[in-house]
């Protein structure tokens, strides 16, 4: 174990690399309307795993994201791509009105488990002044994404989202972002040289 001034900088600097990569996420795809607020100082936010409390909830707004589905669609959600299509008709059918926001996360929950199934990322929290995010983590990073707000924000402002293109665009985000860190590794590594 670390001892607590070794874990602080540890922390402080993992802190610093997550705001500048969420800082260039947000403007190198141009979606800075996913965050819940402002970028904060990174000795203001905490990544954290989720407790019992967010697995309900996300697990209730699945279920009602599922059942708007069956409903509205036909289809049960399942995890996969063809979520998009479904989540897709469920926005231009506007069978989720722009003033019901815990549906509109609903959707928002059952697109980022696309992006769980499908691009290997993590459910987590980002824990700062103003509160609690539910966020996606490319694994092994401090890289997020918030997919419950995705697509209420846009929805909420006025604007049709497309779920396939906003699930490209954090494909291919996580596809650069694991280059990069491949990269990084075997920078790192020093050759082996024998005696």
């Amino acid at each position: 174990m670390q001892p607590n001034g070794a874990r602080d900088a540890t922390l402080r600097g993992r802190k610093r690399r997550w705001a500048r990569a969420l800082l260039g996420l947000s403007l190198g795809l141009s979606l800075a309307s996913m965050l819940p607020g402002p970028v904060l100082s990174a000795d203001e936010a905490q990544i954290l795993e989720l407790s019992g409390q967010d697995v309900r909830q996300n697990q209730t707004q699945r279920e009602l994201a599922d059942q708007l589905a069956r409903r509205h669609v036909g289809p049960s959600l399942r995890q996969t791509e063809d979520d998009l299509r479904i989540l897709q008709r469920l926005i231009d059918g506007k069978f989720v009105d722009a003033d019901e926001p815990f549906a509109l996360q609903a959707l928002g929950v059952a697109l980022g488990d696309v992006m769980v199934s499908q691009l290997g990322l993590e459910w987590v929290i980002l824990a700062d002044d103003k509160g609690r995010s539910r966020a996606l983590r490319v694994p092994d990073s401090e890289n997020l994404f918030f997919p419950v707000t995705m697509l209420s924000r846009r929805i909420e402002g006025g604007v049709q989202p497309d779920t396939r293109k906003l699930y490209e665009n954090v494909a291919t985000e996580t596809r650069r972002l694991e280059e990069e860190r491949k990269r990084r590794r075997g920078r790192s590594r020093s050759p082996l040289t024998r005696p």
